[in-house]
């Protein structure tokens, strides 16, 4: 907890530590150690500023109990959304997979910040798990974002930006890794102009592949496992079949045998996975339960819902944001908000890193 870290801890951790102890009991046993670490390094030579994030984000966790939060969209129908947890990667991490065309409920905004709640708690508690059996917690996840399906007209809504980038502010420093799958070509001019101005660690988390050239293939390789690269390599090939559009394809339940007894694709998650306890603790199984939960009743927390517009958005508003606080002239921009928007969609968590590191120069 908090107070271990004392004896310890630099002169940027004694000022974390210093607002912190303010905080109730409970409160300061949600910050361990790694949870301090990670606000430090967001907030790069600003330790008051990652001590009031922190303070913030303790006191929204205790308001809101973001890990009791369920999927109303989704318990409603499945299909709402499709952003799920489908596997382990070699460095340990949570690795999560979304793909526009699976997913009906791109429009309500609320809905998709709220799913992006219970994926991202649902990683927490994965590497929670996975480290209490000595396998290591690496902190963050990988996004994969398959953009098939995308569309200018439902997936920008300036709304999901606002919500999801206030959201993020509470998971700084999480994401490992975030693949770009045939993102629409416009995107790359403006991803050009914002790589001029963000650090090489943030740009270094982002590529953008294509599913047909190979580049996807070698992406996986990088930090996946064979099962896991064959898993998501068909699972993508898949989506792209017109007997698996318009929700069609439920990808929360088990395939079922084929005629000669063999078992298809499952698109709940890789193999590895599903065997795993840590299966156990996602909304993907939880909407295979014939007698999955209903939404929270009130007064629990608001229901959770999707994905899809909230990170779509967010990353190109929370960069323009961010390009304004830099004193950045994006006028010529403007027109290119609306191409980029959902472009670099998973970048909202990257660009709060960049933002405090920005800050320092």
């Amino acid at each position: 907890g908090i107070l271990e870290l004392t004896m310890e801890a630099s002169d940027d951790r004694c000022d974390v530590l210093a607002v912190l102890r303010h905080l109730s009991q409970a409160d300061q046993q949600l910050a361990d150690d790694a949870t301090v670490r990670r606000y430090l390094r967001a907030y790069v030579n600003d330790p008051k500023a990652a001590a009031k994030a922190l303070a913030a984000t303790l006191k929204w966790r205790r308001q809101t109990q973001p890990q009791r939060q369920l999927c109303g969209a989704c318990a409603r129908d499945p299909r709402s959304h499709n952003l799920r947890l489908v596997g382990i990667d070699r460095m340990e991490r949570p690795v999560l997979y979304t793909c526009f065309s699976q997913a009906l409920n791109r429009l309500n905004a609320t809905d998709n910040v709220d799913h992006l709640i219970r994926s991202m708690e649902d990683s927490i508690a994965v590497m929670h798990s996975r480290a209490s059996t000595g396998k290591g917690n690496p902190g963050c996840w990988v996004f994969i974002v398959d953009y098939h399906g995308y569309s200018w007209l439902v997936d920008t809504n300036p709304r999901t930006a606002l919500l999801a980038a206030q959201l993020l502010a509470h998971y700084p420093e999480r994401l490992g890794r975030c693949i770009m799958v045939d993102a629409p070509s416009a995107f790359a001019g403006t991803w050009a102009v914002l790589k001029g101005v963000l650090n090489e660690v943030t740009t270094g988390k982002i590529v953008f592949v294509r599913s047909h050239d190979g580049s996807l293939a070698k992406e996986l390789s990088n930090w996946a496992d064979a099962s896991l690269q064959c898993w998501l390599l068909t699972e993508i090939a898949e989506n792209r079949l017109e007997r698996n559009q318009g929700g069609k394809k439920m990808y929360w339940k088990p395939p079922s045998q084929g005629s000669k007894g063999q078992v298809t694709h499952d698109p709940r998650a890789s193999a590895e996975f599903l065997a795993s306890p840590q299966f156990q603790l996602t909304l993907t199984r939880r909407l295979g339960d014939p007698e999955r939960c209903e939404p929270a009743p009130e007064g629990d927390g608001r229901a959770i819902g999707g994905y899809r517009g909230a990170f779509a958005l967010l990353m190109w508003h929370a960069a323009l944001l961010q390009l304004w606080a830099w004193g950045v002239h994006i006028g010529a921009l403007i027109v290119g908000e609306l191409l980029f928007c959902t472009a670099v969609s998973f970048l909202a968590p990257v660009f709060k890193e960049s933002s405090a590191t920005k800050h320092k120069a």
